[in-house]
């Protein structure tokens, strides 16, 4: 999806402030009245407030360092996860959005320094194209045999995901619908939905059946075209640190 539209899903959140999300002043004020007060309407802004920042610092990151979907939404839930759990530690409420930037700044270095490839539905369903199979016309029959394979053993896999990200797996993954969507028809916020989805994906990429498929596919086309086999896709190569629990 492209940064501008990622910031147009962005705005129904943001319209929920009473004031905007680039006022730190107003959101260190509404953080101070919660710190003080512990008023639940003011921790109400600082969380949306929160959110709105870590989607904005984690885009402008993704889009910087050229990542991919998977990493966004594992920023934004990481993020948003490490503000919400650490608030007590604020020490002076004047300067909240001066720690919150230091927050992210962290969780995205931490994130980066272990980052590897984690792979999505799409990225299994174009696995053709990353390996260069379709410069040749017969390979395009075959790359059509291999979305069919890939597709049926990704739907298998997806059944066997933990009964906690399963269905939003198979909404998200199989059958294509927003997280909006998603949430309506679960009753989870947004943000939790997208948690779930990153962690579902976290959970495919390391599925063994996935990882030989994929291998088996590199194997193939390569061997065909060069009669050597290629090193193993980066598609399936994942470990980078656990996903963190979805926000509330």
């Amino acid at each position: 999806m492209p940064p501008r539209d990622r910031l147009a899903h962005l705005d129904p959140i943001a319209r929920e402030l009473p004031f905007d999300v680039e006022k730190h002043e107003d959101a260190n004020n509404a953080f101070a009245r919660w710190y003080a007060t512990r008023d639940d309407a003011d921790r109400r802004i600082v969380e949306l407030w929160s959110y709105c920042y870590v989607y904005r610092f984690a885009l402008t990151r993704v889009v910087r360092e050229a990542w991919n979907e998977a990493d966004f939404e594992e920023l934004v839930t990481r993020g948003f996860t490490q503000l919400q759990k650490n608030l007590e530690q604020v020490r002076d409420p004047a300067r909240f959005t001066h720690w919150a930037s230091v927050v992210c700044a962290n969780v995205v270095n931490a994130y980066g320094r272990a980052r590897v490839p984690v792979t999505s539905l799409d990225d299994l369903l174009e696995a053709g194209a990353e390996l260069g199979i379709a410069e040749e016309p017969e390979a395009v029959v075959d790359l059509d045999v291999d979305r069919l394979h890939i597709r049926r053993a990704v739907e298998a896999a997806v059944g066997r995901l933990s009964d906690a990200v399963r269905p939003i797996a198979e909404m998200r993954l199989l059958e294509g619908r927003s997280y909006e969507r998603i949430a309506a028809a679960t009753g989870h916020p947004v943000e939790t939905v997208r948690a779930y989805a990153a962690r579902a994906t976290r959970q495919l990429s390391r599925d063994p059946a996935l990882r030989d498929l994929v291998e088996e596919l590199s194997w193939g086309h390569g061997e065909k075209r060069t009669g050597v086999r290629p090193r193993k896709s980066s598609l399936l190569e994942e470990e980078g640190p656990p996903h963190p629990p979805a926000p509330p």
